[in-house]
């Protein structure tokens, strides 16, 4: 989101800088050519995220001199740290968008110092926090002790990248197997536990077993790869060999990371959210723009507007026979019926939900702290 929020300070007339960590070639380059072509200037800080550098908030302090900044605004955990004490040492106002559940990483009590620390900081120096969910807004009061201004302000999505191509639709499902007459369910994000793309191959593999009435025909595309560390390796394997141990190979398909998201979602019938944990999913937010129904795990991400049997399925986080319960009910939905859940979906996410529309919302909440003359 911070694209979008970026581009609405600029749209009202602000001069806007993003400082960001090296981005490198692969995944920062269209962000960066996206954020100049919209006059944001950018500026790529080695460094930031980890542990808290002196050095890099005596660097951030010097850069909100040099642009005689009204406003300093974080879009990550790892951030606020830096911008909570570079705004507090040269008097400019801060805002943090809180954007996910917080993680800290170590052992019991080095994460409990890193809480400790990072509240502390929150605060004395932070002036309001928009945050994206009233899970994510009790972490904040809770876990961090914050209790400045807040606004619970869920992410939004881009309608127009998410409209859909019908005539890439059979193409795609083409391609990864799946014949027109199939349903294809999908979840898109990186494999790990906290997706629980294992609970939703069990919850699969219980709707729809092998020897069961209309199964053949059902098929689900994990979209993602596993993250970088050693524990994300290990769980992306057990995935497969769970699929391999269950005996739907050839019905579950792991993808691995697309660059085609947009595209690929509406090449598929119901989207899936399992997740044990989450802010605001923006896959949900991207699945319901493109008109799929969607089935979400209770877990704190929840629209406020959603609605059971309307938008989609709410199941019980972490609950294999809820999910599975679900899965079957939208297996056995005729197509008709499927569109026109998708239909009332994309109509919350674009009406309600539109990047614009949300980083409107957000200007109004952060510029209101700003520091004026």
């Amino acid at each position: 989101m911070g694209y979008y929020f970026a581009r609405e300070f600029r749209r009202r007339g602000w001069r806007v800088t993003a400082l960001c960590p090296v981005l490198g070639e692969a995944g920062g380059a269209s962000v960066i050519t996206r954020l100049a072509g919209d006059g944001v200037e950018v500026e790529e800080v080695p460094g930031m995220g980890g542990r808290l550098d002196l050095a890099l908030v005596e660097r951030f302090k010097a850069h909100l001199r040099r642009t005689d900044a009204s406003l300093l605004v974080s879009m990550h955990q790892q951030d606020m740290k830096f911008a909570a004490m570079a705004g507090r040492g040269v008097g400019v106002p801060y805002v943090a968008s809180g954007q996910n559940t917080l993680t800290f990483s170590g052992n019991r009590l080095k994460r409990w110092v890193s809480a400790r620390v990072l509240g502390h900081l929150l605060r004395r120096h932070c002036g309001g926090v928009v945050a994206t969910s009233e899970r994510v807004a009790e972490e904040f009061r809770n876990r961090l002790g914050f209790r400045g201004p807040m606004e619970i302000q869920p992410n939004g999505v881009d309608s127009l990248v998410f409209r859909g191509d019908a005539a890439r639709r059979e193409e795609i499902r083409g391609s990864l197997g799946a014949g027109p007459d199939m349903r294809v369910m999908i979840s898109v994000g990186r494999i790990t536990a906290q997706k629980n793309q294992m609970g939703l191959v069990e919850a699969f593999g219980r709707a729809f077993p092998s020897e069961g009435e209309g199964s053949g025909r059902m098929r689900l595309w994990l979209v993602g790869s596993a993250g970088a560390g050693k524990d994300d390796v290990e769980y992306a394997r057990g995935v497969e060999e769970r699929v391999v141990g269950l005996g739907l190979k050839g019905r579950v398909l792991v993808t691995g990371w697309r660059r085609d998201v947009p595209e690929i979602l509406p090449a598929g019938d119901i989207y899936v959210q399992a997740s044990l944990w989450e802010g605001s999913p923006l896959a949900v937010l991207e699945a319901m723009a493109s008109g799929l129904p969607v089935i979400v795990a209770d877990n704190g991400g929840v629209l406020p507007e959603f609605r059971m049997g309307k938008h989609g399925w709410v199941v019980p986080m972490g609950e294999a026979g809820g999910l599975a319960k679900a899965l079957g009910e939208a297996g056995g939905m005729s197509l008709g019926e499927l569109k026109a859940m998708g239909e009332a979906s994309r109509e919350l996410a674009t009406g309600r939900y539109d990047a614009g529309l949300v980083a409107g919302r957000f200007f109004e909440f952060a510029s209101g702290r700003a520091k004026r003359g």
